[in-house]
């Protein structure tokens, strides 16, 4: 484990809250203690980001194709994963009527913030490596 700084502070203190909440969650519906929903709409939040996290992450896999085509698949693959995984809970614990869209709106709310979160975070990231691109070009063609 690295040694916790100012820097990364944030980041260690959201991977054990998640880490305790989750646990707490998965032991408490385990051991039938507490409202089983309540339990099982935390996990459901949990697994929902790590759907859009990973989701999101398959840009560089399919960085050859048009960017438009890659998010519109990105969002395609997580909301299908997502509705797939409240379908089979719903074999085994009751999704109210209206349950499917809540679930869809929900997380799509959610995936669209953080989707151009970390699209402008990319975008800013290629801004300044063609700027030092340029600054590059710029150099060699000064040397001649």
């Amino acid at each position: 484990m690295q040694k916790i700084g100012l820097k990364n502070i944030g980041i260690n203190i959201c991977v054990s809250y998640t880490m305790i909440s989750i646990g707490v969650h998965l032991y408490e519906m385990i051991g039938g203690m507490g409202d089983i929903n309540q339990h099982l709409n935390g996990v459901m939040m949990f697994f929902c980001t790590a759907v859009a996290v990973c989701c999101l992450s398959l840009y560089y896999v399919l960085e050859d194709w048009t960017p438009l085509l890659v998010i519109i698949m990105q969002y395609i693959i997580a909301v299908a994963i997502v509705l797939g995984v409240t379908y089979i809970i719903g074999r085994f614990n009751e999704v109210s009527p209206g349950g499917y869209f809540d679930m869809w709106r929900s997380f799509t709310t959610i995936y669209v913030v953080g989707a151009l979160w970390y699209y402008i975070e990319i975008w800013l990231y290629v801004r300044k490596q063609n700027k030092w691109l340029e600054e590059v070009k710029q150099e060699k063609k000064e040397e001649i």
